[in-house]
């Protein structure tokens, strides 16, 4: 596990990759030589391949890895390079969105800057209008021009909920995967009561 400090500031760089006027470019690494190599032709940021580490270690994809044993490729990785990683963690492994919730805690302590999961929830039963995602500017939302990417638009939601405060607000799940120390307990205690 890679230190507190190290690991926020790999988060810090990857989620302004995201903003940048460049296109973040993520090559999918399965093994530390391949990170290395990304690393060394110059990307910024590397993504792990959930096949390509599935096939490295003798399985076929689609969650046929174990979770411990993706998250140990994925702890090596980020162990091994200087630039921030992203975990595919294929489907969350789990039927239920705290299992999902779990893999990406468990994503993150193995020293990954980011996660895909907001498909993930879906892949697990989840409604798209059920989820409210947001950045460093507030809730995604119809209509919103600031911070806008074609991804973005994809979970984009016609609410009237414009800060992370609106979006917790009487909510059953919070997932928090980017900026650190913007969830007081006030906003915990503001969500259902058996919140997760």
């Amino acid at each position: 596990m890679i230190a507190v400090e190290e690991h926020k500031a790999k988060a810090d760089a990857f989620r302004a990759m995201h903003h940048g006027r460049k296109i973040l470019l993520l090559p999918n690494a399965w093994d530390v030589a391949s990170a290395r190599i990304f690393e060394e032709a110059g990307f910024g940021a590397i993504a792990t391949t959930s096949a390509g580490v599935a096939f490295t270690l003798g399985y076929p994809d689609g969650e046929r890895i174990s979770r411990s044993e993706m998250l140990a490729r994925v702890a090596l990785i980020a162990r091994e390079v200087k630039v921030p990683v992203t975990a595919d963690a294929e489907a969350g492994y789990g039927n239920r969105p705290e299992d999902a919730a779990q893999t990406a805690l468990k994503v993150i302590e193995a020293g990954a800057a980011g996660i895909a999961c907001a498909k993930h929830y879906l892949l697990l039963g989840a409604r798209k209008e059920n989820l409210i995602l947001c950045d460093t500017q507030g809730v995604v939302y119809q209509g919103r021009e600031k911070g806008m990417n074609r991804y973005k638009e994809e979970f984009a939601q016609k609410t009237d909920a414009r800060t992370l405060a609106d979006a917790m607000a009487g909510s059953d799940v919070f997932v928090g995967l980017s900026a650190a120390n913007v969830v007081s307990k006030d906003l915990v205690r503001s969500m259902e009561r058996d919140r997760i």
